[in-house]
């Protein structure tokens, strides 16, 4: 009798599961002047971070969660080839070895190989609880998996990847048991993984990495709020706080290997290091889910929320705002070969995943 239960409660997991991978429904894109829209997943995507990535043909790749009934959650790739979208599966239940009770923040990078690289933190139950970060890459159309801190218990949606001059991966992420801001560095041969801070991180953590492979990684403090920046020369981390409060926050660096960063601080708040000092701007009343980018003339862009998405854009000599689309509850920014801005968001109301991008 347990033995039929056990098949029929499978066979119905295997249906739920299959009208879950149907689900995706892209549509035709909407052009409004010259930004265009495309819808590349509809329903039960999560309101929690999302990471977009232009390879070097200038195809968009999204990484981002979804909440399916019963099954929830699962961590997605949608893969876009000029045409059409194709979608894998990267992390979900299973319905008899366990169940992730946590999937996030994906985090997803493209090298100058057009490797793919991905990373994302989980929760796992099996009998107990286990806790990790994945890492894997994608060589040759095949998933390469790390696992990484497996007694990390992590915080949200805290991971970030970024890749040196070398094409390595680099990992920020914050754990909450002991709390902890972490990073995790591979030399090509090895993982190692450092703590930068005993504070936890109270959203997100963003690193990147310039040319003399120096590491530059922002957080806002889980105790005190305020947005730190940490700079790593050589093994050696320097933190200094530049903002009294920091919410969502994200970083890029320009030519000269300066940072370049967003935050929600009462209203979307731009802080840039010239080479001596810091300089800030306060550019709109809100900027929530903010994602910057910066192009070849070290002028940003940044994407946001303000009762509907929006991009920001420093052309050098003023800030120029425009509106784009509905309240969202995630973006993330990055451009292409020519400079210009292409945008992944989780629409707040309909809880699709759209996909943004400029071309004149």
């Amino acid at each position: 009798m347990k033995k039929l239960l056990r098949i029929g409660f499978s066979i119905l997991a295997l249906f739920l599961l299959l009208s879950c991978e149907t689900s995706h429904t892209p549509t035709t894109p909407d052009d409004t002047t010259n930004w265009h829209y495309m819808v590349v997943d509809t329903g039960d995507i999560a309101q929690s971070p999302v990471s977009l990535c232009v390879d070097n043909a200038d195809n968009a790749h999204i990484a981002y969660s979804k909440y399916p009934p019963y099954f929830g959650p699962f961590i997605y790739l949608a893969h876009y080839d000029g045409s059409n979208w194709s979608f894998e599966q990267m992390a979900g239940n299973d319905a008899w070895q366990g169940m992730y009770t946590q999937v996030s923040g994906p985090t997803l990078k493209d090298d100058s190989q057009n490797i793919l690289h991905f990373a994302y933190y989980w929760t796992f139950t099996h009998f107990i609880t286990e806790h990790g970060l994945n890492y894997l890459n994608n060589n040759g159309g095949v998933w390469n998996t790390t696992q990484l801190d497996p007694d990390a218990f992590g915080v949200g949606h805290t991971p970030c990847l970024a890749l040196d001059a070398q094409n390595h991966p680099h990992i920020s992420y914050a754990c909450t048991n002991p709390t902890a801001v972490k990073i995790a560095d591979f030399d090509g041969v090895n993982w190692s993984i450092s703590t930068i801070s005993d504070s936890n991180a109270l959203n997100n953590t963003s690193l990147a990495i310039d040319q003399q492979n120096n590491k530059h990684l922002i957080y806002a403090d889980s105790n005190t709020h305020a947005l730190v920046y940490a700079h790593c020369l050589g093994s050696v981390w320097q933190q200094t706080t530049i903002s009294s409060c920091g919410g969502f926050c994200s970083l890029a660096l320009d030519s000269s290997g300066h940072p370049h960063i967003s935050s929600d601080n009462n209203g979307l708040e731009y802080i840039a290091w010239d080479g001596s000092s810091w300089l800030k701007t306060q550019i709109d009343s809100k900027g929530e889910f903010s994602s910057i980018a910066v192009d070849a003339f070290d002028h940003p862009y940044i994407s946001y929320n303000n009762n509907g998405l929006k991009c920001a854009f420093f052309d050098g000599q003023s800030w120029v705002i425009t509106a784009l689309d509905s309240d969202t509850a995630a973006t993330s920014i990055a451009l292409d070969n020519a400079g210009q801005p292409h945008i992944a968001y989780v629409l707040l109301q309909t809880a699709n995943l759209k996909y943004a991008w400029y071309q004149e």
